[in-house]
């Protein structure tokens, strides 16, 4: 997860003001890509819209909205949501938990090799199949990362910190 830093020129309200006029009021799965989300003049929400398109690892921006001088600081996180990245953790974790524990049986019980590859391959493979859709979702929310923030910087002129100051 990318932390991101922010500066617009607007305040919390006229940002907020300029985001919801620039969002689309409702979504379909067929509307045209986009950026969409929702938010208040202290936090917003935003993610990349494909039309018939799923990915469970898309990016969104979750972030703060507060004054700074005559405009406004953005400060929060771009990437998977923070559910997706609680079942990847929960999912390794049994995985990882049903290999150690499948070792004792493997060392003690004295299994011929034909029953006990499975026992370890299986977590391997469940390890490495979470890895593989990790980067192929990943691969593809990276696309969305750069729409959401192209967004902000054409609708409401937010640039990364050193840069707004030039």
């Amino acid at each position: 997860m990318a932390a991101i830093r922010l500066h617009s020129p607007y305040p919390p309200v006229a940002l907020v003001e300029r985001l919801k006029a620039a969002l689309p009021a409702t979504m379909t799965s067929g509307a045209p890509a986009q950026v969409t989300g929702y938010g208040t003049e202290a936090r917003m929400t935003l993610w990349s819209h494909r039309p018939n398109f799923a990915n469970s690892f898309k990016s969104v921006l979750s972030a703060s909205i507060a004054a700074e001088g005559s405009g406004s600081r953005i400060e929060g996180r771009l990437g998977p949501h923070a559910v997706t990245r609680m079942f990847l953790w929960f999912w390794m974790g049994l995985v990882v938990l049903f290999g150690l524990g499948g070792l004792p049986v493997l060392i003690f019980a004295r299994l011929p090799l034909g029953l006990a590859l499975p026992m370890l391959a299986i977590p391997v493979a469940m390890l490495a199949m979470a890895g593989l859709i990790w980067w192929i979702g990943r691969r593809s929310a990276r696309e969305d990362e750069a729409r959401i923030l192209d967004f902000l910087k054409t609708k409401i002129d937010a640039r990364p910190f050193g840069a707004a100051e030039h």
